[in-house]
């Protein structure tokens, strides 16, 4: 896939700003779609450790503290004006640091780095890839997801799948 694809993500504690974020995305990006993505918050520790790839009990700890347990946005975005992937990739990163800045907290914002994220990060929520993403009609309504199961890390997805 030569599209250059990304998602954010509007953690619990940073859905005060959810709205001001998604005009600033409209303006950057082609917006595809939107989730409200929901799990238990007794996964929550074990969820983001397995999301960001990395076991660190503590640390997780403290992000629950910091961006919550709760319901939270993922806003799926493709960046049509940017020629290639290093530029869009800066964009991304440039992008998330603003939106942190206007939640007060320097994680309740999340935007993946690269494409390679992007595929597992969506992968890993809704079990589906990018190619099934694109597949679909534009969604003005978002999809919600509840996920039941704590979040599992799978090598497969580390290849791009």
């Amino acid at each position: 896939m030569k599209r250059n694809i990304y998602l954010y993500i509007i953690w619990q504690r940073g859905r005060h700003v959810e709205a001001r974020i998604r005009e600033d995305l409209k303006r950057n990006y082609r917006i595809i779609k939107e989730y409200e993505v929901k799990w238990p918050w007794y996964h929550a520790v074990n969820n983001y450790a397995f999301f960001y790839r990395h076991i660190a009990f503590f640390s997780w700890v403290r992000k629950c503290w910091i961006c919550g347990t709760g319901a939270f946005r993922m806003i799926m975005v493709e960046d049509v004006d940017s020629p290639d992937q290093s530029i869009a990739d800066r964009k991304v990163h440039d992008l998330k640091h603003i939106y942190r800045a206007w939640a007060g907290k320097r994680w309740r914002v999340h935007g993946s780095a690269t494409l390679t994220e992007t595929r597992y990060q969506y992968w890993l929520l809704t079990g589906r890839t990018l190619e099934d993403l694109v597949a679909e009609p534009i969604a003005s309504e978002p999809e919600t997801i509840s996920i039941t199961e704590p979040l599992t890390f799978d090598l497969f997805l580390l290849k791009g799948i």
